[in-house]
């Protein structure tokens, strides 16, 4: 099982006081992939880590399994979640339910939004060319995140940052990265080409289809494993 250390991100400035630095910064790593399941989180390496007290990184860590992103088990500590294939149709049940919610209410978004939404499709298609797939991984679900963004709510867009970083924890079972991550690049293209030209209907069509095609794919692998 893979432990954090001090000197896992020693490159990494203290962040100063505050729970929700700590607890935004692990998150974080979470959806780049830098913390995978199973990962056991020692509060006082954190607490070097973030020059933060050991008190600090607890809060952080309860606020992150109020998440479901950390479990807490008695004589082991806190440790990066493990999902079960009852948590992938749970979240999959989620993101249908806001993402669809989110290209509707597009009709309403401020063109920044959906300029931004645009950007997060460009930069996937440069991590995609370089062949960086984790990063690629982490493009795509910045991209669906501006997508509820566009919902304008900052409680829904707060609860699908739990989700994002809970779906890279699922797509940790995937063993063929780049086979799994460069599929989505044009679908999520045509996705982000249909809700700015408004054709909000193909939108939901074409996110529905790739929804559903993704939970099959990590539900699968999930019961390979």
């Amino acid at each position: 099982m893979a432990r954090v250390t001090a000197s896992a991100r020693s490159n990494v400035s203290p962040i100063g006081p505050g729970v929700e630095g700590v607890e935004r910064a692990l998150l974080a790593d979470i959806v780049a992939a830098t913390l995978v399941p199973g990962t056991r989180l020692v509060d006082g390496a954190l607490a070097e880590r973030f020059g933060v007290s050991r008190n600090t990184v607890r809060e952080a860590m309860r606020a992150l399994e109020g998440r479901g992103l950390v479990t807490n088990k008695r004589n082991a500590g806190y440790s990066v979640r493990v999902l079960t294939t009852g948590d992938v149709r749970d979240i999959y049940q989620a993101r249908v339910l806001l993402e669809t919610a989110a290209v509707d209410a597009s009709a309403q978004a401020p063109d920044e939004l959906l300029d931004e939404l645009a950007e997060t499709v460009v930069a996937a298609a440069r991590l995609h060319r370089a062949g960086r797939w984790r990063e690629l991984g982490t493009a795509s679900l910045h991209f669906h995140r501006a997508l509820v963004v566009l919902g304008r709510s900052e409680r829904l867009t707060d609860f699908f940052d739990s989700l994002i970083a809970q779906l890279r924890l699922a797509f940790a079972v995937m063993t063929d990265e780049e086979t799994f991550q460069r599929q989505w690049v044009d679908r999520d293209r045509a996705i982000a080409e249909a809700v700015i030209a408004g054709r909000r209907d193909d939108a939901r069509a074409l996110l529905q289809t790739y929804l559903n095609d993704s939970e099959t794919q990590v539900i699968d692998a999930l019961r390979r494993r």
